[in-house]
Formats: structure tokens, C-alpha cells, sequence
């Protein structure tokens, strides 16, 4: 089957994946999972912030929630950077497989910034630490299964933006990014169109990533060590 055939098996797989991870986020088993996860996001929202002059106060990790203190900046690109960075860096490991020297830079920056940007909003905490042996872990396994690990990241990440879709229908939506987005608008009744254009988004990030690494990974799958 050509790529190009598989585009909406793969599409349909891919939001599959992502409630399924969303949901499974919740039990014990993906505990460490969905704290990695949680820290990006809010890595992104306090790059955002740093991204549009604004100031960043503390960052906070936690199981199935995060809270990044800002002040100043651009609220809106604050706010979206949670799901649409972490989107975005995901399609960028993929596409650096096409760029066989991006492949370590963009491995130890996936690892190391989450710590770094916790370290330099929030100093020492136990979620820091916490962040950091999740990391390290993630790091080793990497070494051991490049290209798996690098796809299933790379989906982790572009699968972030279903959590608010989830949190939308299920649980909180005055709590999610797209939430605290409307009301910031003044126009609560978007909460959902924004939560689902960005899991949309999302999605075609991810693909269009993965439609132009997926020859280069088949082909050549230790070049991604």
C-alpha cells in the first residue's frame, strides 16, 4: 500500500491513539507518562510567555494537571503554546530524521528542556526531580529504540491536545487552556471550537511531519540514533 493509501487509516489511527492516551493518562499506569507530558506543556506556555516579553513566576508539575504562573506577554499565544508547541516540537523530531545531525540536538533538548525551564521558573521541587529521573529514563530507552521511541514521542506530543477535548466533554471545561482562552475573549461558548481546532491542528502538524519522515524511517531506521 502506498503512503498516500494510507492516510486516513493512519488519521483515524492517530485519534485513536490519542483518546486512548488521554484516557489511560488518568490510571497509574501512565502516571510517568502523563507527568513528562504535563511538563512540555507547561515548558511551552512559559516559552511562550518568555517568547512574547513576558515573565514567567513558577511552573508546577503534577499527575493529570499543571499550572504555569506568567505575568505580561501575549495571552493568547500563551495560552494555545501548551498544545500547539508541544505539537509542533513533536513534528520536529520527526522531520529531523530527514537531517541526520538535528537527530542527538533535538534528543537532549526534548529531554533537557522541560528540567531546565521548570529549574529557571520554579527552582529545586520534587516535580523538578521528579521531571528529571522521568528524563534520564526516557533518554536510555531512547538510545535502545530510536525510531520507536521517536514516533511514539512525536505522537505523545501532537496527542497532548486531545487532553483538552477530553477535559472539554468529560470533566473540566473551565479548566482547560481553551477554556481560560474564551473567557479571556470574553466568549466562554468557544471553549469547544478552540479545544477542537487545536487537536485538529494538532493532527495536521503531525501528519504532514510524518508523511515527509516516513520514507527516511523505513528506509533508515539506525539513522536516528
Amino acid at each position: 500500500m502506498s503512503l498516500t493509501g494510507r492516510v486516513l487509516p493512519t488519521l483515524l489511527g492517530f485519534v485513536v491513539f490519542g483518546m486512548l492516551v488521554s484516557y489511560l493518562r488518568q490510571t497509574p499506569l501512565l502516571v510517568p507518562v502523563d507527568l513528562y507530558l504535563i511538563a512540555w506543556h507547561e515548558t511551552m506556555h512559559a516559552l511562550g510567555a518568555w517568547f512574547t516579553g513576558g515573565s514567567v513566576h513558577g511552573i508546577e508539575v503534577r499527575a493529570r494537571d499543571g499550572l504555569t504562573w506568567t505575568s505580561g506577554g501575549w495571552f493568547p499565544i500563551i495560552s494555545m503554546a501548551g498544545y500547539l508547541g508541544t505539537s509542533l516540537w513533536g513534528a520536529a523530531l520527526l522531520l529531523s530524521a530527514r537531517r541526520p545531525k538535528l537527530v542527538w540536538p533535538m534528543k537532549i533538548t526534548t529531554v533537557g528542556l522541560p528540567p531546565l525551564a521548570m529549574l529557571i521558573g520554579d527552582g529545586i521541587s520534587l516535580s523538578l526531580l521528579l521531571v528529571i529521573a522521568i528524563s534520564v529514563g526516557l533518554f536510555f530507552v531512547w538510545r535502545k529504540f530510536p525510531a520507536v521511541v521517536t514516533l511514539i514521542v512525536s505522537g505523545l506530543f501532537a496527542s497532548e491536545s486531545w487532553r483538552d477535548v477530553q477535559m472539554y466533554l468529560f470533566s473540566m471545561p473551565g479548566q482547560t487552556d481553551a477554556g481560560i482562552l474564551a473567557k479571556h475573549l470574553g466568549v466562554q461558548m468557544l471553549t469547544l471550537p478552540i479545544a477542537l481546532s487545536m487537536a485538529v491542528l494538532s493532527l495536521l502538524i503531525w501528519w504532514t511531519a510524518f508523511r515527509y519522515s516516513y520514507v527516511q524511517l523505513a528506509a533508515s531506521p539506525k539513522q536516528w540514533r
